[in-house]
């Protein structure tokens, strides 16, 4: 399937508006369906805002701020996660990278849920050496991964992720690419194999005007 996407007033959840199936475009009602059902969440999450009380607001607020909490520690903590060493320079999609190779260290412990999951693979990363940009990486798991405590299933070792990254426009660096490969079990039971990729294309620069005023003050006698 082919995926328009847009922004959208739910953070972190932009707008997938599906344009095509199987190579044929979707037909215009369809399109207009999914545009209805996109503008009553729109709607809904506005009029949930404008009904949030002092407490539910600060309570949002708190939450949102400890998720982004979580997710510095969790970055802060790949660092000290990985052996990370510069393997040479290469040109890659026409840019001098230089490629670093990264892999958990033995004695390490993990704090964070999510390192506790990366500590299961290794991987190479090329990065613009200029703008120290990531252009692309590469991972492989080298132990079993657990999904859900184990209770959803488990992948096993030998799956693979790549992402790549391109500079649009000469602007900005945004998503060219994901590939994901591997096979397992589903609830201990089902086995699975998976082999997908996502392309992204066609970005559009979107400009927004806003505008502000305010009263003129009261001349004084």
């Amino acid at each position: 399937m082919v995926y328009g996407v847009y922004p959208s007033l739910q953070v972190g959840r932009p707008y997938k508006r599906v344009i095509s199936r199987d190579g044929k475009p979707v037909a215009s009602k369809e399109l207009e369906k999914q545009d209805r059902e996109q503008e009553k969440k729109a709607l809904e999450q506005a009029r949930r805002l404008e009904r949030e009380r002092t407490d539910q607001r600060e309570k949002r607020l708190a939450e949102e701020a400890e998720e982004r909490r979580k997710e510095g520690e969790a970055t802060d903590e790949i660092f000290r996660l990985y052996d990370i060493q510069m393997a040479g320079r290469e040109i890659l999609d026409g840019y001098s990278a230089i490629l670093l190779t990264f892999s958990p260290r033995v004695d390490y412990k993990p704090r964070t849920d999510a390192a506790k999951i990366l500590k299961k693979w290794r991987g190479r990363a090329w990065v613009h050496e200029e703008e120290h940009q990531l252009i692309r990486a590469e991972l492989e798991s080298i132990d079993d991964v657990t999904l859900g405590l184990g209770l959803l299933g488990r992948l096993k070792t030998g799956a693979k992720a790549s992402f790549q990254r391109r500079k649009v426009n000469e602007e900005i660096w945004l998503p060219a690419m994901d590939h994901f490969s591997g096979a397992g079990r589903l609830l201990l039971l089902k086995g699975f194999k998976i082999d997908a990729t996502s392309e992204y294309s066609d970005y559009k620069k979107f400009t927004v005007e806003t505008s502000t005023s305010s009263p003129l003050p009261t001349p004084r006698p």
